[in-house]
């Protein structure tokens, strides 16, 4: 054996060369480390995806194998129909009291709600593919979030869920989406991402 690769030092046979299984092992070791360092120097790693397979008028998002400390905050990237035109409902855990949630809207005021957010997304006739992406942030003290739909309800919200809701980080289980009416079609698309603490 005459070579080896420039960056990581990979073993380069030759024709005439006889094979070791220790060369491979310790190729192998290298590109897992060079590997692990890549996983470590991203922040942002894909925690889960999860599509519908049946119509439904709420769809649970399961969040309990989430760390949230390990995180700055946690995306839930939404993609999707509806039967007909209509708002979804984010939820935390099926809290829906009337002061379970407050938001700040465009004109700077709060709001008591009984929903995190609402979002739009597509339904049928339209024209448009509607999505939106809520982002948790993993505040000390409670949960806090952003949303951006790109659809024709709520734009651009922020909200938090109160000591009302009785929803911490530490008890943090579900994330609910209610339909207003109708259902949500099959194939819903849920991204998650975790920005990671460094």
């Amino acid at each position: 054996m005459s070579t080896q690769t420039e960056h990581i030092g990979l073993h380069q046979w030759e024709s005439t060369d006889s094979f070791l299984r220790e060369d491979f092992n310790e190729d192998n070791r290298k590109i897992d480390e060079e590997v692990g360092k890549l996983i470590a120097a991203v922040p942002i790693i894909k925690l889960g995806e999860i599509t519908t397979s049946e119509s439904a008028r709420q769809v649970d998002v399961d969040l309990s194998e989430i760390d949230f400390s390990q995180y700055w905050e946690v995306q839930f990237h939404i993609h999707g129909n509806t039967s007909q035109t209509c708002v979804l409902y984010v939820r935390l855990n099926g809290a829906a009291g009337e002061e379970d949630y407050e938001y700040k809207s465009a004109n700077g005021n709060n709001y008591a709600s009984n929903y995190l957010s609402a979002i739009s997304l597509g339904y049928p006739g339209s024209m448009d593919y509607y999505s939106a992406k809520v982002t948790i942030f993993s505040s000390p003290v409670f949960i806090s979030a952003h949303t951006e739909g790109y659809g024709k309800a709520i734009q651009d919200q922020r909200s938090y869920a109160t000591q009302t809701s009785g929803v911490t980080f530490s008890t943090l289980q579900v994330m609910n989406l209610v339909a207003s009416i109708g259902t949500i079609d099959a194939g819903l698309k849920i991204e998650i991402y975790g920005v990671k603490r460094q």
